[in-house]
């Protein structure tokens, strides 16, 4: 009988996926297919919270802790949960297309789980769980909580991995907490070094560092799962998360006029070659662009392994963001990519991906990671 698998990561109801975070989906796509290959049964456990339970658990954690975060908090649900109702009939293309990929691609708990649910339950029903990827373990994520840490399962079928921490340090106020949570965790391993130095200075865990799960999978995996959009022409991708401001929109004009190629944004409300992007698409427009403007870690590891050329953008308020992106760049020797950089020297904006034997070492030893784990 098949070993079989939980994964907690962050999942979106039918209709949140409007919100079309291509990198939660992606990398959760990867991890499971990368399990099933090797012979698991798995499920990604279906946990969500609604409006309202995110906005009363922002107000029942203690871990939700200063005044300003807690407001920026709110506001961001609000925008949201607004966005998503503006938007829900000029995208609903897309959206329809998020929901097949992952009702094809990515199989749910029978259950839907919330914050107030019987999770011990789960622990009957599987044999290990994973948590992680992307950012489960951020202590200012509004859904953060003990889901994420696997306090449900019984001692050795905690596993992490390549979840995300995001911050520099932990909040003074969940410090205790957060030791608790994470030396349950059976088999460590985290997704950044700098991840790895905090929870080694400030309470003694050894963590291993492993690739995103994105890169369990190789070049020919996600090309055969990708599909072409109609665009008849050269063009860059632009991938921007979080505002454009005025200085990321100016460099966008700066690069079509200095490449003579037009930049396709997979947000924008009105460009028909990417309003209409689901996860298969998005994997096209990367694959066939000549290069990709980004200030999205994911962004930057799909067009790694697609091998296309990357330059970065700056992210408001998302220094740690982009540090991320620097990492993942100097395992393939690629430093200097920063769009104030290319600018300056246009002639460097031809990325080459000949010495990738660190990331390749990388890889390989995450396998070897989850691999061990599972045994």
């Amino acid at each position: 009988m098949k070993k079989k698998i939980g994964i907690a990561t962050i999942t979106f109801t039918k209709e949140e996926s409007v919100d079309f975070n291509y990198g939660n989906i992606l990398q959760n796509y990867a991890l499971s297919t990368y399990l099933k290959k090797q012979g698991y049964s798995v499920d990604t456990i279906y946990y969500t919270s609604s409006y309202y339970e995110e906005l009363t658990s922002l107000i029942s954690h203690k871990y939700q802790f200063e005044i300003k975060q807690f407001a920026d908090d709110i506001v961001r649900i609000y925008k949201r949960k607004l966005y998503w109702n503006v938007l829900q009939g000029k995208r609903e293309v897309r959206k329809n297309k998020f929901n097949l990929f992952i009702e094809e691609n990515i199989k749910y708990s029978v259950d839907k789980y919330n914050i107030k649910s019987n999770l011990k339950e789960l622990d009957t029903l599987y044999d290990a769980f994973i948590t992680g990827s992307d950012q489960v373990w951020n202590p200012y994520y509004e859904g953060s909580n003990e889901f994420y840490y696997l306090y449900f399962a019984k001692k050795g079928k905690r596993i992490s991995y390549a979840p995300s921490i995001a911050v520099d340090a932990i909040p003074e106020l969940i410090r205790e907490k957060y030791a608790e949570w994470i030396s349950n965790i059976d088999y460590l391993s985290i997704r950044e070094k700098s991840g790895q130095i905090l929870l080694k200075n400030l309470y003694g865990f050894e963590a291993k560092i492993v690739c995103d799960p994105v890169f369990l999978l190789d070049k020919k995996q996600w090309s055969q799962i990708s599909v072409d959009v109609n665009i008849n022409k050269k063009y860059f991708l632009i991938y921007i998360l979080g505002k454009k401001t005025v200085s990321i929109k100016k460099n966008i004009c700066m690069l079509e006029k200095r490449y003579n190629i037009k930049g396709i944004d997979v947000y924008s409300k009105d460009e028909i070659e990417s309003m209409f992007a689901g996860p298969k698409e998005f994997l096209g427009l990367i694959k066939n662009a000549e290069f990709v403007f980004t200030n999205s870690f994911h962004g930057a590891a799909l067009s790694t392994i697609f091998e296309k050329s990357i330059v970065i953008s700056d992210r408001v308020g998302g220094e740690r963001m982009n540090s991320r992106i620097d990492d993942l760049l100097a395992l393939i020797d690629a430093p200097n990519r920063e769009i104030q950089y290319i600018l300056k020297n246009p002639n460097l904006i031809e990325m080459k991906f000949n010495n990738k034997n660190k990331l390749d070492m990388l890889i390989n030893d995450s396998k070897e990671f989850l691999n061990n784990a599972l045994l």
